[in-house]
C-alpha cells in the first residue's frame, strides 16, 4: 500500500490555527507549499454554481459548410451531457459570432468591418442570444421555441461568405467587449469560449497585413494569401531568411511582438479579466491538427500567381485544415483542466462536442477525472489519497480535513470539511467521484472561495 500522500508529496506549512468552537469555520491565514510531483490537481468553486455562458466563434469562410452543418446537427450532445445531472440542465446563455472582421479598408482583401463581432443568428430566437434560465420553482424561462439544440443549429448556420483571413480571437474580444455582452455575461456564471475553424488565428492590429495590392512573392508582405497569417503570426526553428522556403517546420510558436498580429497572450488575459476567478473561464477549439507543419508551393491559375502556403495538417473526407498554432497556444495559456482541443477533420463533430460538454460538466461537477492510486484495495470502490485546501480572498490557502461523518457531513465536529462521493455527472471519468466542501448550516461562503483538490496519481 502506498504511503499517505502527505508523506509522499506534500510539505504543508501552516501558520498556527486559532482555537475555534466546534463546527465553526477556521478562517486563520495559512501558507501551503505543495510538491506537484505525481499528482492530479482539481479546482472548483465551492458555491457549486453550474450556470454557464457559452460563446461560439464560428468560421464562416467558404470552406466551412460541412462543419457548420455538423456542428448544428450534433450540438444535442452538449445539451444531453449538461442535462445528465440530478438537477438537470443548468441555466445557459449561448451566443454565436463569426470569424469575419473584414480587412480594415477598401484597399484590403475583405472589405472593411465584416460582422464586427456582433451576436448573430438573432432571427432564430427572441433576442441576441439563446437564454434558458432555471427559476426557483424548477420551471424554465426561454426565449425560443423548440429545443435548445434546434435553435443552436439555426444560429450556427452562418453561411460561407465570410473573409478567408479569419480573426477568431479578435472577434471574441470585440463580442465580449461590446454593450451586447452586458446582458450576456453573468457575474456568477462560468464563461466558455468555443472556436470552430479550419484555419489558424489571424487577428490583426495592423490591417496592412491584408493589403491586396501586393502580389510579388519576393515583396515584404508576399502575395495576398493567408500564408501571411503564418509568416507574421508564428515563428519556427527554420525562420529568418528562409521563412518562405518550401519544407517542414518545427518548434513553431506564436510570434510575440509581431508588427501585424496581436500577441496571443492578450486574449488569455482579456478573458481572465472578465471573471472574478480564473476557475470560471473555459476555452475549447475545434480546429486542425497541430502537426505536421509544412510549407508548400502553389499556383493560382485565376490570378496567374505563384505563392507559398501552409499545408493541411489533416484531411479527411471533405474536411481539411491547417495547423492552429496560435489557437493551440491560446488554449494552453489557461490553467490546467480549463481547455480542450479537438480535431475538425473527424467525419462528424460528435466526439468534439462530447469532449467540450465533458469539459463543462467536469468543471461544474468538480469531477476527479484522472487515474488515481487506490490506497485501500480491500474496500469496494476507489479509495484515493487526497487532500483539500481552500483559497479564500485575502486569506491565503489552508487545508481542511475529511468529514468525520460521511453519511451526514454536516454533523462533523470540524467544519468546513470535505467528502469524495460518487456522482452520476462524473460517470464519464475514470473515478466517478466528485469532491464537495461542507460548511456549517447557514454560513455565507465568501465569494471567490476556491477548493483545491490534490490526489496521489500513479
Amino acid at each position: 500500500m502506498p504511503k499517505p500522500i502527505g508523506a509522499l508529496l506534500f510539505a504543508l506549512l501552516f501558520a498556527p490555527f486559532a482555537s475555534t468552537l466546534s463546527g465553526c469555520a477556521d478562517r486563520t491565514l495559512a501558507v501551503v507549499e505543495i510538491d506537484h510531483v505525481a499528482e492530479e490537481k482539481v479546482q472548483f468553486d465551492v458555491s457549486e454554481n453550474r450556470d454557464v455562458d457559452i460563446l461560439f466563434v464560428i468560421d464562416n469562410s467558404r470552406s466551412m459548410e460541412r462543419e457548420q452543418t455538423s456542428l448544428g446537427e450534433k450540438f444535442s450532445q452538449v445539451i444531453d451531457t449538461l442535462s445528465n445531472h440530478p438537477d438537470g440542465l443548468p441555466s445557459i446563455h449561448i451566443a454565436v459570432v463569426s470569424t469575419d472582421l473584414g480587412g480594415g479598408g477598401d484597399q484590403n482583401i475583405c472589405g472593411i468591418s465584416g460582422d464586427g463581432g456582433r451576436f448573430l443568428g438573432t432571427s432564430c430566437m427572441d433576442g441576441p442570444f439563446l437564454r434558458s434560465i432555471v427559476q426557483d420553482d424548477g420551471s424554465r424561462v426561454e426565449n425560443f421555441s423548440g429545443t435548445p439544440a434546434e435553435t443552436f443549429a439555426c444560429m450556427a448556420a452562418l453561411g460561407t461568405g465570410g473573409c478567408g483571413f479569419e480573426q477568431p480571437l479578435e472577434s471574441m474580444r470585440r463580442a465580449l467587449s461590446a454593450q451586447q455582452a452586458d446582458s450576456f455575461l453573468r457575474d456568477h456564471a462560468y464563461l466558455a469560449v468555443v472556436i470552430v475553424t479550419d484555419e489558424d488565428d489571424c487577428s490583426a492590429k495592423n490591417t496592412n497585413v491584408y493589403n491586396r495590392a501586393v502580389q510579388d512573392l519576393a515583396s515584404p508582405l508576399g502575395p495576398p494569401k493567408s500564408f501571411r497569417c503564418f509568416e507574421f503570426g508564428v515563428e519556427c526553428d527554420q525562420d529568418g531568411e528562409q521563412v518562405r522556403s518550401i519544407g517542414p517546420r518545427s518548434g513553431c510558436v506564436p510570434r510575440d511582438g509581431s508588427e501585424y498580429l496581436y500577441d496571443v497572450d492578450e486574449y488569455v488575459q482579456f478573458l481572465y479579466g472578465l471573471k472574478r476567478s480564473p476557475n470560471q473561464v473555459l476555452v475549447a477549439t475545434i480546429a486542425g491538427d497541430l502537426e505536421p507543419v509544412q510549407v508548400v508551393a502553389k499556383y493560382d491559375e485565376r490570378q496567374d500567381l505563384d505563392y507559398v502556403a501552409l499545408d493541411f495538417s489533416c484531411t479527411r473526407e471533405d474536411a481539411e485544415a491547417v495547423p492552429p498554432i496560435r489557437l493551440s497556444a491560446f488554449v494552453n495559456g489557461f490553467s490546467e483542466n480549463s481547455g480542450q482541443e479537438t480535431s475538425i477533420c473527424e467525419p462528424d463533430l460528435t466526439g468534439a462536442l462530447q469532449d467540450i460538454a465533458n469539459l463543462l460538466v467536469d468543471r461544474a461537477a468538480s469531477c476527479l477525472s484522472g487515474d488515481l492510486v487506490d490506497i485501500d484495495s480491500s474496500t469496494a470502490g476507489l479509495q484515493p489519497d487526497c487532500i483539500v485546501t481552500l483559497t479564500e480572498p485575502g486569506l491565503g490557502e489552508r487545508r481542511i480535513e475529511t468529514c468525520e461523518n460521511q453519511v451526514d457531513p454536516q454533523s462533523s465536529s470540524t467544519l468546513p470539511c470535505f467528502t469524495l462521493t460518487e456522482n452520476p455527472a462524473c460517470s464519464n471519468t475514470p473515478t466517478g467521484l466528485s469532491p464537495k466542501v461542507h460548511y456549517p448550516e447557514g454560513l455565507q461562503v465568501p465569494i471567490d472561495t476556491i477548493a483545491n483538490v490534490y490526489c496521489l496519481a500513479p
